[in-house]
This record gives C-alpha cells, structure tokens and sequence, in this order.
C-alpha cells in the first residue's frame, strides 16, 4: 500500500513539474470565466479608429460573447460558452446605430462555441 501512494506522490509532482515548466507555445490561454468587458467608454479611449471608420457599441450586456454568426435577416447569433447559451440579438430595424434588442436562444448547452448556419440550419 505505501509503494502505490508513493508512486501517486511522484506522478503528481511529475505532473505539476510539466505543468510548471511547458513551453508557451503548448498553452492555452484561456479568458477568465467571469471577466468583464471594457465599457463603451473604455473602449473608445483604448482604440485607434483609422480615418473614415467609426466605432459603435451595436449591442450591450452580453458578457462572454465567443462566436458571432450572422443570419439572413442581419441579426446576430452569439454564442456565450461560460454560460452555456446561445443569444440571439436583433437586428437595428429602427436604424437608431444599435440593436433592437436580444433573447435567450438556447440555455444549458455544454460550452457552445463555434456556431454556423447552413440552409437555414444552426451547427
């Protein structure tokens, strides 16, 4: 019984030794689960908008957005991993610069991520 924990021992330390010590270029990084967005705000400040462009906020109080992916009626299928959600945020049908607002497509997925359309089928 002892040698089996001792041999435990060793392969855990093994194992945090590699974890410690792995190049970067065999990680992941991965954003933190709850992180928050920079405001629009912030947002505006931080970035470099080349002459002629313009930088809006289409729509807000969607944290977590990984995927996007554009219907054919030009509202947004947004997938939200962390979450397990895919959100659907409408289109600007009032042309007002933003989203009409958005709605809970679908809830306890196993961290959605990539997301598509194809003959009118959501992958």
């Amino acid at each position: 019984m002892k040698a089996h924990l001792k041999s435990i021992m060793y392969m855990v330390i093994a194992g945090v030794l590699f974890w410690l010590f792995l190049p970067a270029k065999y990680t992941i990084n991965m954003p933190f689960q709850f992180a928050n967005s920079a405001s629009e705000k912030e947002l505006l400040e931080r970035l470099e908008i080349t002459e002629g462009f313009t930088l809006s906020v289409h729509a807000d109080n969607l944290s977590g957005v990984r995927a996007l992916v554009v219907t054919d009626t030009n509202d947004i299928i947004t997938s939200r991993p962390n979450i397990g959600t895919l959100t659907l945020v409408y289109r600007d049908a009032d042309n007002d610069g933003r989203s009409d607002g958005h709605k809970l497509l679908l809830k306890g997925l196993n961290k959605p991520h990539g997301i598509a359309i194809h003959k009118g089928w959501l992958y």
